[in-house]
This record gives C-alpha cells, structure tokens and sequence, in this order.
C-alpha cells in the first residue's frame, strides 16, 4: 500500500510542478499592492508596466473590434459580444489601476514620468 501511496505522491508532485511552470506571469493589473507602502522609485517601475498594459489591452481591444467574426445566428452576435467585453474590462482594469498609481504618484509631488504618459487616443475611459 505505501509504494501505491508514493507512486501518487511522486506524480501528484510532479504534476504541480508542471502546473507552476504553465502559470502566466500575473499582470501588473491583476497585482493587489498597498500604493502607501511602495516608494516612488517602485510606483514609477509599476506606473510604467500599467501603461504597457494598457497599450496592450488596448491594442487587443481594437483587433477584437475588428476581427472577430459574427456569431451564430440563433445566438446573434454573442461571441462577437464576448469578446468585445472581455476585452472592454481588460482595459477598464488596466485604466483604473493605471490612474490609482499615477494619483499616488502625484500625491507624493512626482510627475509622472515622459515615458509613462498614455495619449488621448489611446484612452476610452477618460484617463486624464
């Protein structure tokens, strides 16, 4: 019974291992980071992969708008609808940590940073 147990044990730990290899590195976004307790130094870094982050989401959002096909006609544009809101909150999310940061960052008398900035165009949630 115990070498069945082990047998087990080894491939059940095996199999974790492989499940943390898989794992996606978690977005800026997806962080939950007290603001107060970074240093400007560590809000600039996090400002700056927000903005990737919303470039990026950005960027997905119009490829969704413009390439996913229609869905099935029982179901109307259901798919197609999907996507576009999975896509819509992605950006929300990114938007919304993106603006906590820089106002923590304000807060603190920094600027933020040239590189940081997002433009106008890029913004749908009216980000300042």
């Amino acid at each position: 019974r115990s070498a069945g147990a082990a047998g087990l044990a080894d491939e059940a730990s095996r199999g974790s291992g492989a499940a943390e290899g898989s794992k996606k590195r978690k977005k800026a976004s997806e962080e939950r980071i007290a603001l107060t307790t970074l240093n400007a130094d560590q809000l600039e870094v996090r400002l700056r992969e927000l903005a990737n982050e919303v470039r990026e989401a950005t960027m997905w959002q119009e490829h969704v708008r413009n390439a996913t096909p229609a869905g099935k006609a029982r179901f109307g544009d259901a798919p197609k609808d999907r996507a576009r809101t999975h896509a819509l909150y992605a950006v929300q999310k990114a938007e919304q940590a993106y603006m906590e940061t820089q106002g923590e960052l304000e807060k603190r008398g920094r600027r933020t940073p040239p590189d940081c900035r997002l433009p106008l165009s890029t913004c749908r949630g009216g980000l300042r």
